[in-house]
């Protein structure tokens, strides 16, 4: 991939604000990615990460973001109940799309989700292969267990390469469908 890959994060909360925003911000990643853009719908709060990490833009509303950010790629760490929306709309505009913690609730809305970046060339992080497993694991499932993964997706799509996640174990999971 050439050049530097414009990322957007929607969820400003606790979550984020302890381990993707660092993360994403780290000087380590800035030479493949522009931490573009932030949203959270809590007033202030977007405003607040912005200007504390230096991020240009900043949104109340995420289909103004989406319209824009001028992104390439989308951080999802809102409450989980907005992820299919959000996800399907970032999806839709032919944004990669990152998915902390589990990507959807349902596996008609897992089955959507992959379906969309199938039909659009867009990459999903977590891979598709462990969301379809979504309605038979316990809740939290299907989720990268920390915010490092976000540095791990930069490295993923830059080299089209797998990526490793850690639980009990090391697991290599593709990162292309």
């Amino acid at each position: 991939m050439s050049g530097r890959l414009r990322v957007g994060l929607s969820g400003c909360g606790s979550v984020s604000q302890r381990g993707l925003i660092p993360h994403l911000a780290q000087p380590d990643v800035q030479d493949r990615i522009e931490f573009r853009a932030v949203m959270d719908p809590v007033e202030g709060r977007a405003k607040a990460v912005s200007e504390l990490r230096e991020i240009p833009l900043w949104y109340q509303d995420y289909d103004q973001m989406l319209e824009e950010g001028d992104l390439d790629m989308m951080v999802i760490a809102s409450p989980i109940g907005f992820h299919y929306e959000q996800g399907l709309k970032a999806l839709q505009m032919g944004m990669h799309v990152h998915f902390n913690k589990t990507m959807t609730t349902t596996k008609r809305e897992a089955d959507e989700i992959i379906e969309a970046a199938r039909v659009k060339g867009s990459n999903l992080w977590p891979p598709p292969e462990r969301c379809r497993e979504l309605p038979t694991r316990k809740p939290g499932g299907c989720s990268w267990r920390n915010a490092s993964s976000a540095r791990y997706t930069m490295l993923c799509l830059e080299e089209g390469c797998s990526t490793s996640t850690r639980r009990s174990a090391r697991a290599t999971t593709s990162c292309r469908m």
